[in-house]
């Protein structure tokens, strides 16, 4: 579109002293006032927004034709091999290529053993923090090809600076249905429901806690509507028939012998007439939290005022059952 050209006087000087000069005169009638005003936002309007319009009218289109901008294509990820972020649940095909990496770790070597019913698999720390499973609560979660849940498995707590093979059981699982698909994700502790739980004889909720030879009572403290830890009380019994007897009533004998005389702890262990049993209770609210600390240390042991949630997912997620 060709612009109009314009026709520019030329400019005079005079260098005559200044003087009042009267354009012209502008007849104001009623509402006058108002409709000069709106003119001259008009005009003004116009003025400004006028290099704008030229630009949109001589970028329009009048073939018909509409173009869409299309993002450029990202590369793909390789077959078998998948790349997720903290945070991203996803369901994967439980197959042998199978490769999750996540966060800079790779996973990978799944297999499942029916017999042995475990599922095992090896973690390789490639570029991430080492401390990640520390500081994160991370799960395995076992599906059917339907999404069904079949058995929730609490990772390694450990700090990871290289490769290592883990074996999980999966007892509940493969009891419950066909392992399809697993997806690895992270918890927080707003993530775990609500648990119920029992009273003991001194009327004060707790939680029970069992696997294998060993069981656990949490005891806690209501407030409202919330349970915090104030007490764990652990036993353990073994059979003198039990093939690794003499290896269980030396480690619990050096335990015993640890925990005396410690502020707030009370263990004994009994010989009976089958073997032995081991039981130890620590009071969280009188135990120092540096002796605490430092001979507490398994994944069993929680910190004083931690909530009963918390401890039932957990530990229902590595391989106790709690009630």
């Amino acid at each position: 579109m060709k612009k109009r050209k314009k026709n520019v006087e030329p400019i005079v000087i005079n260098s005559e002293p200044l003087s009042t000069t009267t354009i012209g005169s502008l007849e104001i009638k009623e509402n006058g006032p108002i409709f000069v005003i709106v003119g001259v936002a008009i005009f003004l309007a116009c003025i400004i927004g006028l290099p704008y319009i030229t630009d949109w009218i001589q970028n329009l289109d009048f073939s018909g034709t509409t173009t869409i901008p299309v993002n450029p294509p990202t590369a793909e990820t390789p077959s078998g091999d998948v790349e997720e972020n903290l945070g991203e649940d996803k369901y994967y095909t439980l197959e042998n290529n199978l490769v999750v990496i996540l966060n800079g770790f790779q996973f990978s070597k799944f297999q499942v053993n029916n017999t042995a019913k475990t599922i095992s698999f090896e973690i390789l720390n490639q570029n991430g923090d080492s401390n990640l499973f520390v500081e994160k609560n991370f799960y395995l979660e076992l599906y059917t090809s339907d999404t069904k849940l079949l058995e929730r498995i609490r990772l390694t707590q450990e700090s990871l600076s290289g490769q290592k093979s883990f074996t999980y059981d999966i007892t509940d699982a493969l009891a419950s249905g066909t392992i399809s698909q697993i997806a690895i994700v992270t918890k927080e502790d707003t993530d775990y429901p609500p648990v119920d739980l029992g009273t003991n004889q001194d009327n004060e909720p707790i939680l029970t806690c069992q696997k294998g030879n060993e069981l656990i009572t949490y005891t806690f403290k209501s407030e409202k509507d919330r349970y915090y830890l104030i007490q764990i009380e652990e036993q353990a019994s073994y059979l003198s028939s039990d093939s690794n007897y003499n290896k269980y009533l030396q480690e619990y004998t050096a335990l015993s012998n640890n925990y005396l005389g410690i502020r707030g702890v009370s263990t004994t262990l009994t010989p009976t007439a089958t073997g032995f049993a081991f039981k130890n209770t620590i009071q969280l609210e009188t135990i120092s939290v540096s002796d605490y600390k430092k001979l507490f240390t398994k994944d069993i042991y929680y910190d004083r005022n931690t909530e009963a949630k918390v401890i039932a997912f957990e530990l229902n997620a590595s391989g106790y059952t709690c009630e």
